[in-house]
Formats: structure tokens, sequence, C-alpha cells
């Protein structure tokens, strides 16, 4: 009885998993910029979308990776928070 009461909750466990994953997105996109205070100010305009959970952006390769729950928000949502605050990108 035991037994089939742990497989039932490992179940549903892995299904709560798969369906929260289903959600996240994660994609690279091409944000201009040039230094410290210009990666600091993307990623901060990044997260400022309270369903951005990662936003990592590189100056040498100008390159942006951003996760975020697709669900709640889009690429070119965030991409507008970013243009906001004077980085230009395919918004």
């Amino acid at each position: 009885m035991i037994s089939i009461i742990k497989s039932g909750l490992l179940c549903v466990s892995l299904f709560f998993a798969v369906s929260v994953n289903g959600q996240t997105k994660t994609v690279k996109t091409l944000v201009e910029g040039n230094c410290g205070m210009c990666k600091d100010r993307i990623e901060e305009a990044a997260k400022s979308d309270p369903n951005v959970t990662s936003a990592t952006w590189s100056p040498d390769s100008k390159i942006l990776n951003l996760t975020f729950n697709s669900k709640k928000t889009s690429e070119k949502a965030v991409l507008k928070k970013i243009a906001e605050v004077g980085h230009d990108n395919k918004s």
C-alpha cells in the first residue's frame, strides 16, 4: 500500500515538473551595446519583467541569453523593455 502511494506521489511530481518546464522558453538574440554598464542596463531591463527567470548579455558577442515563462510574457515584450532603456534589438 505504501509503495502505491509513493508511486502515485512520484507520478504527480513528475507531471508537475514537466508542466512547469513546458512553459519555460530560452532564446538567444542580438542586443546592441558596448560595455559593462550596458550589460547591467540590458540585464536589469530584461529582469524587470517578473516572468523572466534569467537574462545574461555578453559585451563581446552582443548576444542576450534570455529565459522566460512563455505563457505569461514574450520575447518581443522583453526586448521592448530593453529598447526603452536605449539598446537596439530586433523588437
